[in-house]
């Protein structure tokens, strides 16, 4: 089967179903854009050349996910982590959608770094049995 211009497809050739999941003004790339990525800012579509070397898709919503909520919008941080296989101090880490993570730091603190600079955004100490920073908690903002 030869590609159908404006139609994507999967790995099995079934169409993907995109109308309503496109970041504003695409597709645009007509014939030389035929492959799509994710824009992570906008969780929307955007068509790109096959020539370009990405990550795959990942299901996010299949993947356990920490929320941060509260007063954030002042920070540059993300939002949403998701649970990983990768350990630190013997304990999974968080991964952020672009630019953070949330590891453990010794037995009972955790912290939000920066995965560009390695800088500790936040962190917070943890009293409870729990190994894990879920539940409702309190963060220590540690830059200037």
């Amino acid at each position: 089967m030869y590609p159908i211009e404006g139609v994507f497809v999967d790995l099995d050739n079934n169409n993907l179903e995109l109308q309503d999941n496109w970041r504003l003004g695409e597709p645009n790339g007509e014939d030389i854009e035929n492959c799509l990525a994710l824009d992570l800012a906008t969780r929307k579509f955007v068509d790109i050349s096959c020539e370009a070397a990405l990550c795959g898709f990942c299901n996010f919503e299949a993947l356990l996910k920490l929320k941060l909520r509260g007063d954030l919008h002042k920070l540059n941080i993300d939002r949403e982590y998701f649970w990983t296989r990768n350990l630190a101090e013997n304990r999974f880490i968080l991964e952020g959608i672009q630019r953070n993570r949330i590891i453990a730091s010794g037995n009972s603190t955790w912290e939000l770094v920066n995965t560009l600079t390695n800088q500790t955004l936040l962190s917070t100490h943890i009293t409870e049995e729990s190994l894990y920073p879920f539940g409702s908690r309190s963060w220590t903002k540690e830059w200037i």
